[in-house]
């Protein structure tokens, strides 16, 4: 099973981590509407938390009619998001996009293996979403879900700086946030105050079962989605 740090030391809020604050108001949702995802192999993966999202709005809201576009493709970087942005994203016409892309691009960066440093990662998501904004589409954002491990045989770095440069983005642009990565950090707080182990990964990395259940529910509540 996967470790986290939290799991011996309670990990404490900084400038770059808020603690969750009030609920936005509910995404102005219309029925009928298009939601396209987009991003790397956390996105693409099925069963996935756009499975799990699907279940719960049928169940929940048949009444909007949501349709939902699976646009991951593992081991993309925001590069690749660029290069796809065209022929995978405009030409489908959603009325929503919500990006979630960093993983590749912090961990190889990291690692020394590819990836995009967090400087040229913040300059091509912000010429990104200043072309889905030239489009007419104000994306939504998502936070990397990865927390890091404390291995010492397999390490991951956190992806917090890279973070950090999203929650920003999200501020100066004014747009709509879904902190996935602080939910992750929520529930192994939680864990690591009652001595409890729980596992959101596969590998530290990429989420599972549990991980798309729990990145599907904060979409939900985050955008409001089940808010008649």
């Amino acid at each position: 099973m996967p470790h986290h740090p939290a799991h011996n030391v309670p990990p404490r809020p900084t400038a770059d981590e808020p603690p969750a604050s009030q609920e936005a108001p509910p995404l102005p949702v219309q029925p009928g509407q298009t939601f396209l995802f987009f991003g790397d192999s956390i996105t693409a993966a099925t069963p996935g938390y756009l499975d799990v999202l699907q279940q719960v709005l049928s169940h929940s809201r048949p009444d909007l009619g949501l349709r939902l576009i699976n646009a991951g493709l593992p081991g993309n970087t925001v590069r690749d998001l660029a290069a796809r942005l065209d022929g995978d994203v405009l030409a489908r016409r959603p009325d929503w996009v919500v990006i979630c892309i960093g993983a590749n691009d912090y961990f190889g960066a990291a690692r020394g293996r590819g990836g995009v440093p967090l400087a040229a990662f913040d300059a091509a998501y912000r010429a990104l979403v200043a072309r889905l904004q030239g489009a007419g589409i104000d994306p939504i954002l998502m936070t990397i879900p990865v927390i890091g491990s404390d291995e010492e045989d397999s390490p991951i770095p956190d992806p917090q700086a890279y973070n950090a440069a999203i929650r920003a983005l999200a501020q100066s642009a004014g747009l709509r946030l879904v902190d996935i990565h602080r939910a992750f950090y929520a529930v192994y707080e939680r864990a690591a105050q009652y001595k409890q182990i729980v596992s959101l990964s596969t590998d530290g990395i990429h989420p599972n079962h549990q991980g798309h259940a729990l990145i599907a529910r904060t979409l939900v509540q985050q955008l409001g989605l089940l808010r008649k």
